[in-house]
């Protein structure tokens, strides 16, 4: 649609920064809208940008490194300009084609004279034609700049009569340098009189609103007066819309449609310079309005022409496309809503054309880019009217999430997905982009890949196997040399093994205490457990030398060994404590020392004690010989006190009583006789005597 504005300056923000610009090469040139005016300046760079490698008639030296830009002209004379920014660009260099990217074929360029100087590039062109141009420095000094396009047509001359009046198609400026001579045969409707020397305009609007413009003499010398009417239906039946024949206090006023008008319209008096003016009026659509402006001085003075208001002139193009940016292939549908128009050209930005047709079909383009689709309608009396719309096909990235990973539960997992350069990669379900996290179970991430607002995505699944639950057992403790099982519990299915050459459930025999690390493995995922078994040495025990004792006689066994043992007997035997056996006996000393055990035994002989008797009391005489013999257990050995022989007579010298002994295996038994010794009587026969035979 047409706006009123004489200028309008659109500032890109520019990062002065190393990253490469976006508009590096012609494929991605920055796609400029120029308004109804016809002019536009934007901000640039050059920082940042890298060279195609490509020279012209204007930069033969090493190629530059340029900036693109692109639009589609409004008017017929363009003209480009590039102005350096302080500190900016230097020696910059204008390169203008109508060739498609890529060709190396180039029209026009303009190089500035000076390091900061201004270069322009000036051409003709039709309208609705799609231009690319360059902007690189010819020294290599890079840096900012501003450029402004200028895309207009300069106005036909003015007619000279209702039926020759000139068609004005836009609401672009103009100027009439020097004020035709042209002879007046009307009177408008206020005139005091015929026109001096008039100029005629005459224009179609194609969408209603209130109208404004405004004509400055060049100078100070001259008087106009003015009338506008309406003449849809013909000169001849021509309907006043507006009139002024007001003479200014000071000639060289302004004329025209103005808000600052001060007086009532028509005017036809003299007044203030603000009487010039009569207030906008209201246009309605379809209808073709004349503007007669006339040189009352009558002289070649010309004057600046200035549009203003609401209303559009006819005809008047524009449309809209669906969708204006795609991620991929675009299948694009336009939908026109031009007004007076006859005829309707397109240029669909990709090299191809459509002429004659109001409503193209719908169009898929499938290379990522920037395509400016202009639409180029002419109306009954051949004014032609340029609109654009901008369709940005951005790639879709590439993006690959990875292949799949198996982790066992509370390992740490890193994603890193790979694709497009220059995509941000994110994750969903918490994930981060090259960050570990420990997944609570088995998900598929799906990364996404961000391009310039496209995504695509890729999945990749994260299996997660639980830890296996194990028990090693609980702890056990056994006697050197003693065996020992080991049985781990797990969970179903799982894998159990131990280390220290342990099976599981295979006996056998540790040799000093130590810790086993139950291992249980299910599906690549491990955990273990850990048992002791504590191996108490055996204790040392000595149950004694062995002993002989004759019957009825006490035995203290006292065993002995390491240190802090406890020693037990059997057969009711206690450790140091005195007892009677009956019988030769061999005792078991058991030595106790942290569960572990160790006997040794004694054998306690018990000789019997031999029977004796010493024999029956005997009586003798002084000087007798006696002979004792003792008689008792077989094999005894008899002995006597008192210096008495078994069965060797011997005198007593007195009665004695005699102890005889009999041992037999170191027991002894004593029995005792008494000898009496009775003594020899004394006796005295008296003193010899003699006798005879008979006496």
């Amino acid at each position: 649609m047409k706006t009123i504005k004489l200028f309008l300056y659109i500032f890109l923000t520019i990062s002065f920064s190393h990253a490469q610009v976006a508009n590096d090469d012609c494929v991605n040139a920055t796609a400029l809208t120029i308004p109804t005016s016809g002019v536009l300046c934007v901000n640039g760079t050059t920082v940042g940008a890298t060279s195609d490698n490509s020279t012209n008639t204007c930069d033969t030296g090493t190629p530059g490194n340029e900036v693109w830009y692109t639009y589609v002209t409004t008017g017929s004379q363009n003209v480009v300009t590039v102005t350096p920014s302080a500190g900016g660009i230097q020696r910059a260099t204008i390169t203008f084609t109508t060739a498609a990217c890529g060709s190396g074929t180039y029209s026009i360029c303009n190089t500035a004279g000076t390091n900061n100087g201004t270069a322009s590039t000036t051409w003709s062109t039709a309208v609705g034609v799609q231009v690319w141009f360059s902007v690189e420095s010819n020294n290599g000094v890079e840096g900012g700049f501003q450029v402004c396009v200028n895309s207009t047509t300069p106005p036909p001359a003015p007619g000279n009569s209702c039926g020759t009046a000139t068609n004005l198609c836009d609401k672009s400026s103009f100027s009439v340098a020097t004020f035709p001579n042209n002879a007046g045969n009307f009177t408008p409707s206020c005139f005091f009189s015929a026109l001096q020397r008039p100029i005629y305009y005459k224009f179609t609007v194609g969408q209603t609103g209130t109208c404004q413009w405004t004509a400055t003499p060049n100078n100070l010398t001259t008087e106009y007066d003015w009338a506008m009417y309406d003449i849809t239906t013909g000169c001849a039946s021509a309907t006043s819309v507006a009139c002024n024949y007001n003479f200014a206090s000071s000639i060289g006023a302004p004329i025209g449609l103005s808000p600052s008008a001060c007086g009532a319209c028509p005017q036809s008096n003299l007044g203030p310079a603000c009487n010039e003016f009569c207030a906008p009026v209201t246009v309605t659509a379809g209808r073709t309005y004349l503007i007669i402006i006339d040189n009352y001085s009558n002289n070649n003075v010309g004057f600046n022409f200035a549009w203003g208001g609401t209303f559009e002139m006819a005809p008047t193009s524009q449309f809209t496309i669906s969708p204006s940016t795609s991620c991929g292939p675009a299948t694009v549908t336009f939908n026109n809503t031009s007004v007076y128009a006859t005829n309707w050209n397109w240029n669909f930005g990709d090299g191809t054309t459509l002429n004659s047709t109001q409503n193209p079909p719908t169009k898929t383009y499938s290379t990522p880019g920037t395509y400016i689709i202009s639409q180029t309608v002419t109306s009954a009396v051949g004014c032609t009217d340029v609109s654009t719309q901008t369709l940005i096909v951005k790639p879709i990235p590439t993006v690959n999430a990875g292949t799949p990973q198996t982790v066992c539960a509370g390992t740490p997992v890193t994603l890193t997905a790979t694709g497009t350069a220059g995509s941000t990669f994110t994750w969903n379900n918490g994930a981060t982009q090259g960050v570990p996290f420990s997944p609570s179970s088995t998900t598929t991430y799906t990364a996404t890949a961000t391009l310039n607002g496209c995504t695509a995505t890729s999945p990749v699944t994260v299996t997660v196997n639980p830890i296996p639950t194990v028990n090693a057992g609980s702890p056990q403790t056994v006697c050197a040399g003693t065996s020992v099982t080991l049985n781990a519990t797990a969970t179903p299915g799982a894998t159990i093994t131990w280390n220290n050459g342990v099976t599981q459930g295979v006996a056998f025999t540790p040799s000093a205490t130590a810790t086993y690390t139950a291992t249980a493995t299910l599906n690549g995922c491990s955990a273990t457990s850990t048992v002791q078994v504590t191996v108490n040495p055996i204790p040392t025990v000595n149950a004694g030398v062995p002993q002989t004792i004759c019957t009825g006689a006490p035995v203290t066994l006292t065993a002995t060994g390491t240190t802090g043992s406890t020693f037990t007997w059997n057969n009711g035997v206690t450790q140091g404590v005195a007892f009677t056996p009956a019988t030769t006996t061999t005792y078991t000393a058991t030595a106790t020392l942290n569960g572990c055990t160790a006997t040794s035994q004694v054998q306690v002989t018990v000789n019997p004690v031999p029977t004796i008797n010493a024999g029956t009391p005997q009586t003798v005489c002084a000087g007798t010989p006696v002979t004792l013999t003792a008689t008792g257990t077989a094999g005894s050995t008899f002995t006597w006190n008192n210096g008495v022989t078994q069965g060797v007579a011997f005198t007593p010298a007195a009665t004695t009583t005699y102890t005889a002994t009999a041992t037999l295996n170191g027991c002894s038994a004593t029995s005792t006789v008494q000898v009496t010794v009775n003594p020899i009587p004394l006796v005295n026969a008296g003193t010899p005597q003699t006798v005879c035979a008979g006496t």
